[in-house]
């Protein structure tokens, strides 16, 4: 049990836990007196001291619980939603006030003004990176001695039905032979017919050729269909020995085809 006595103690506690940047607020509970006053406030909160980042793996979080009473302000109310999930921005002190003070967001910010603090832990816990994937970004790395050149990916998708142009921000449809090669970094595909009324489509973001392998890093714009999506990105995860990053997941490029066809991550991805 650790006692914070002023917003000095609480301050060096904060520091010692990397002011919980990139951590997460797990559990908050309000307790209150029969009068409707406040009694107590307790809120669990930890982050991640050991592991990576990569969805599947195991991961050793450090947490603590705080108690506060004797509280004058305490803005967490029931029009707040509270999503452990979020990643917080750290906690910061209140530094003008009588007693002590916090703010942090879970995700919309919340304050804390008491006067008395007690913290215990830290207890340590073993669990699994969650992972997730972005609706509208992968990298993808492959083997293979040319990248493709702008006409082929004309042809590859107008194979699976898409009839598509290359473009640049805000352009009008370019011919495959007016793409810069090999590095098009910069360039759009979009569905022909769409080009006269969109600005964008699915932007190649960076391309090259890097370590004896390929590297192709797509992002989806909100006018993009699914299908077209999944579309590119099924033939590049159709590639040799294909990896496709997205989200905090790795996948291999059976195992991205399997999940854009039941979109659920294949759990014999991880060692669950």
């Amino acid at each position: 049990m650790i006692i914070i006595e002023n917003i000095k103690s609480l301050e060096k506690w904060l520091e010692e836990n990397y002011w919980f940047e990139d951590g997460y607020i797990d559990e908050i509970i309000t307790s209150k007196n029969g009068d409707g006053s406040i009694d107590f406030v307790e809120i669990r909160l930890g982050y991640q001291s050991q592991g990576t980042l990569e969805g599947g793996t195991t991961i050793t979080l450090k947490e603590y619980v705080i108690k506060a009473s004797n509280i004058d302000l305490w803005t967490f109310d029931d029009g707040i939603i509270h999503n452990p999930d979020n990643c917080t921005e750290g906690i910061e002190v209140v530094e003008e006030c009588e007693g002590m003070g916090i703010v942090f967001g879970v995700p919309a910010l919340v304050k804390l003004i008491c006067h008395n603090i007690v913290i215990d832990g830290p207890f340590i816990r073993k669990t699994i990176c969650k992972p997730w994937i972005s609706d509208r970004e992968i990298f993808c790395y492959y083997k293979e001695n040319e990248i493709p050149r702008p006409f082929e990916w004309i042809k590859w998708l107008r194979e699976l039905g898409f009839n598509i142009s290359w473009r640049y921000g805000g352009s009008e449809a370019k011919k495959s032979e007016q793409i810069p090669y090999p590095d098009y970094s910069g360039c759009f595909l979009q569905e022909t017919y769409k080009i006269p009324n969109t600005q964008f489509g699915i932007f190649f973001e960076h391309v090259d050729f890097q370590n004896g392998r390929i590297a192709i890093h797509i992002v989806k714009y909100a006018e993009i269909k699914d299908e077209l999506w999944d579309a590119i990105t099924t033939t590049l995860a159709m590639k040799p020995y294909a990896e496709i990053h997205c989200g905090n997941c790795r996948f291999k490029g059976e195992q991205w085809i399997e999940y854009l066809n039941s979109k659920t991550i294949p759990e014999k991805m991880f060692e669950w």
